[in-house]
């Protein structure tokens, strides 16, 4: 069986890190319940709004409300010294240049959703990373009417409720692995 390099693994994560297109996808806006049960979820699990299902790689976002351009692409190497913490590992950036050298097989992503980008009084539950989102418009923040196409799926994301309040500012990241 053959097999992808690390070389080919950094090849791709550059790939991704110059697409200009990469949005982040808010959605799921009703309660999560047992029905919305995933072939990934385990059968004992109860699934509700303390216990979402576990995502599948055929998933896709549901009632999307909107989407906003990834604010900052970086790429990025584990490093226990480094400044970018994701969950429990710590990250440093590392130039495109050196990619190759120290095998930056990975892509940080970050967005800040600022009060005013969508409605207050939402709330949701999914988050997905798409590529190639083609809009109607130059905003950086979309409702599904401005998008003509999501492109591609690349990440998604099912949670617990995350409330929208009217002075909130949230920063959401993801780490992807190539």
């Amino acid at each position: 069986m053959a097999i992808t390099t690390i070389r080919g693994h950094v090849s791709r994560a550059i790939d991704f890190f110059k697409k200009e297109n990469v949005y982040i996808g808010l959605g799921k806006t009703t309660p999560w319940q047992d029905s919305d049960r995933t072939t990934a979820t385990p059968a004992r699990s109860r699934v509700n709004e303390d216990n979402p299902p576990i995502p599948v790689p055929t998933g896709t976002l549901t009632e999307v409300f909107g989407y906003k351009k990834i604010d900052q692409k970086l790429l990025v190497i584990p490093d226990p010294n480094g400044t970018i913490r994701y969950r429990s590992k710590m990250f440093r950036q590392v130039t495109e240049q050196e990619a190759y050298q120290l095998g930056a097989i990975y892509v940080y992503l970050s967005v800040e959703i600022d009060p005013t980008d969508f409605a207050s009084n939402l709330t949701y539950r999914q988050l997905g990373i798409y590529s190639g989102l083609r809009a109607t418009t130059t905003n950086k923040v979309l409702t599904p009417a401005d998008v003509s196409s999501e492109g591609l799926l690349e990440i998604i994301d099912y949670r617990k409720p995350q409330y929208r309040e009217t002075d909130q500012k949230e920063k959401i990241s993801f780490i992807i692995e190539f």
